[in-house]
């Protein structure tokens, strides 16, 4: 019989973490101090384990883990009841998240398989596109200009729909990432559509994206992509020719070519012990660019932002190319070695460590019609209870199979298959927002937590 448990957790400064696992029934707050057993006793050996304050959580006994484990498998819920706020930020290191239900308690739900083994953690394997998700620009589209480069991405994230005389007009909150419904069409598509009906050459499209709040139909709003263009100005003062691939020189000012909140995930993974690797993902020509970044940043010669003290990542600036064929995906190592069959291709990508540029092929892309399956491969097991592979690309359009960046096979059955992107938008795929990741320097970290919460829900659900 399935059981329902709850645990009762208290976290002292001088004493640090101490818990007891009961019945689920058993556990009710009684006011802002206290918590009331209602009957009976502790689940037999899993009760009044301490752990030191200074000591990791993931320390726990393994004794304590194994017995955990085995009754978690026939356990349908689990909670945690937790005296003190400040149990909050033991949580945060391991990505977890309370919703509060009083002053002094937490409620922390289906989440406790996650939190106890901590120190067993799913290595995090970050498939981060380069091009307007941690590079401002794009050089293979001749999108460098900052100006340009807010004015077109703006177009892609303003949703409208089209009245009766075909004119987009903006719905009530235009500004979104993804769509709020079916019928409504970002001003990017719109005018895309709008130029080719009228057989006017793309380069005419482009000019009018790039001018978009400039002109009559987007100025309202030229005040946000002020805010972005300010907060993407670097004031500190920099070393001409030394870290050009971290800054963009413009006629009125310097500005990061490098989201800060790209940054400052690094440093946040790496601080909390998670372990990872970075693979950047790019059809484009900036990919190296964006490693040589990554390393000043490393080397401490950012000029605003510093690496962690003591640490240290490994960049490979040797590429791999990832090519499309009627036979299916394969990859050309760095060795010169080629991997033609999924299984080992998504070997090669959870055993990378440090951070590594892919070089996705766009010209296959294009010849299959941009279609989604033909885009970039992003294989995810669930079966593998030691990787988890993200995928973050402002192109990911999980509504829109066929208008989708990213080819996601998932393994079922033994082998990977085409999925859905539906399935695991938010939790292996991320339609990143450009200016909510220049806005927000937890933008990445909250993304990542977000990925890591709701594929444990996945998995779970999957497991019923």
């Amino acid at each position: 019989m399935r059981k329902r448990l709850s645990i009762i957790a208290q976290w002292d400064l001088e004493y640090g973490l101490e818990y007891d696992v009961y019945p689920s029934r058993m556990i009710t707050s009684r006011d802002q101090n206290q918590t009331q057993c209602c009957y009976g006793s502790p689940v037999a050996g899993l009760h009044s384990y301490r752990t030191a304050p200074w000591e990791p959580m993931e320390r726990l006994l393994e004794t304590d883990l194994s017995r955990i484990k085995s009754l978690l498998e026939s356990t349908i819920f689990a909670q945690i009841f937790i005296r003190s706020n400040s149990f909050q930020k033991a949580l945060g290191r391991f990505s977890l998240k309370c919703c509060p239900v009083s002053q002094s308690f937490a409620d922390v739900t289906l989440f406790f398989k996650c939190f106890l083994m901590a120190s067993k953690q799913r290595k995090l394997v970050l498939h981060i596109d380069v091009n307007n998700t941690m590079f401002v620009g794009d050089s293979k589209t001749k999108l460098t200009a900052l100006e340009g480069v807010l004015n077109e991405y703006m177009t892609e994230i303003v949703w409208g729909r089209k009245n009766e005389e075909d004119e987009w007009v903006p719905v009530e909150n235009p500004i979104s990432s993804k769509p709020a419904s079916e019928n409504v069409i970002s001003y990017y598509k719109y005018a895309e559509e709008k130029y080719q009906n009228a057989g006017k050459p793309r380069s005419e499209f482009k000019e009018h994206a790039r001018q978009f709040t400039f002109e009559e139909i987007g100025k309202r709003f030229r005040p946000y992509v002020e805010k972005v263009k300010e907060r993407l100005e670097c004031d500190a003062p920099v070393v001409d020719g030394i870290i050009d691939p971290l800054i963009l020189k413009e006629p009125h000012g310097i500005y990061y070519r490098i989201v800060p909140s790209f940054f400052k995930l690094i440093t946040n993974l790496i601080e909390k012990g998670q372990e990872f690797s970075i693979i950047l993902r790019t059809f484009g020509g900036d990919g190296e660019t964006a490693l040589q970044a990554v390393k000043l940043f490393i080397d401490g010669l950012h000029p605003v932002f510093g690496f962690p003290e003591g640490k240290s990542l490994d960049v490979s600036f040797t590429p791999y190319q990832i090519t499309g064929c009627e036979e299916g995906l394969s990859v050309r190592t760095s060795d010169n070695k080629k991997l033609n069959c999924p299984e080992k291709v998504y070997v090669l990508f959870s055993e990378k460590a440090g951070v590594h540029l892919f070089l996705d092929d766009y010209e296959w892309w294009k010849k299959q019609g941009y279609v989604s399956s033909a885009g970039k491969p992003l294989l995810v097991d669930p079966t593998d209870s030691s990787i988890h592979h993200i995928m973050f690309d402002d192109n990911i359009r999980a509504w829109d199979p066929s208008d989708n960046i990213v080819n996601l096979m998932v393994r079922k059955e033994g082998k990977f298959q085409e999925c859905d992107p539906k399935e695991l938008d938010d939790v292996c795929l991320v339609r990143t927002q450009l200016f909510e990741s220049v806005l927000d320097e937890d933008y990445f970290i909250e993304k990542v937590e977000m990925c890591q919460h709701n594929y444990q829900n996945y998995l779970q659900n999957a497991n019923k």
